[in-house]
């Protein structure tokens, strides 16, 4: 009796200690970002449409959702991005 009671309490604290883990490890609230998209025609094709769906976001390996999606068009101005790195 003294046994099995015993043996019962280890076992929940088991089962605790692993659970405990297991609910820390939720995601924490992000941070709003901005991204800017540029789709470019392969020779002689035009640039196909692209809908919220067609787009993957993915944060260590795991998918976050896309919360909005604008095509800007001719309206989008031109962004230019130089990396230069020396590390090499």
């Amino acid at each position: 009796m003294q046994f099995t009671k015993r043996l019962v309490v280890a076992g929940a604290l088991c089962i605790v200690s692993l659970a405990a883990p297991l609910s820390a490890r939720q995601a924490a609230p992000g941070v709003p970002t901005t991204v800017v998209i540029t789709l470019e025609p392969r020779r002689g094709k035009t640039v196909p449409q692209i809908e919220q769906a067609d787009i993957t976001v993915r944060q260590d390996r795991e998918k976050r959702p896309v919360t909005g999606f604008t095509p800007l068009g001719e309206q989008a101005k031109t962004q230019f991005l130089l990396m230069i790195d020396d590390s090499a």
